[in-house]
């Protein structure tokens, strides 16, 4: 995990669900909880894995919009993979990718930004849309952490 805070949104939403539920917990990747274990470059990575929803989280950043994006498109990218191993379960789960991304109103980005923001958003689910998985854009960790919560519990698809 990098010092760079890239991966912050993993460990932000998990306390945020947590704080809800606690039995929750088995569902998160388990670096997170605490389990350090340095994980290699070629490994899949899921943040979180439970019965109904298979989600990675990542923030589209607009001071950093290609960084933000080429991790972005490695976490879809581990989905797919997660996906397709698990195409023979009966049982389908539902794959996301959660992006953390600043509201189109948020005055504290300037219309320039706004803009760069909307188009790497488009470009990224037009991505996502080509391998058949949903792309979420929420503004925050709080509306991300509801949408594991009522995905997983069956309350909204």
């Amino acid at each position: 995990v990098g010092g760079d805070g890239v991966d912050r949104l993993p460990r932000l939403v998990m306390d945020y669900v947590l704080r809800q539920d606690v039995a929750f917990s088995s569902f998160f990747r388990q670096d997170l909880i605490g389990a350090q274990r340095r994980r290699r470059s070629h490994e899949v990575t899921i943040d979180f894995a439970g019965s109904r929803l298979v989600a990675n989280f990542g923030a589209l950043q607009p001071g950093s919009i290609t960084k933000s994006v080429d991790h972005i498109k490695r976490r879809l990218w581990d989905l797919k993979v997660d996906r397709d191993k698990d195409a023979g379960a009966f049982l389908s789960r539902h794959h996301e990718l959660i992006v953390q991304m600043p509201s189109p109103h948020d005055p504290i980005f300037t219309d320039r930004q706004h803009a760069a923001l909307k188009e790497a958003h488009r470009a990224l689910e037009e991505q996502a849309d080509q391998e058949q998985l949903r792309l979420r854009p929420l503004p925050t960790v709080q509306d991300i952490g509801q949408r594991v919560i009522l995905a997983e519990s069956g309350q909204i698809a």
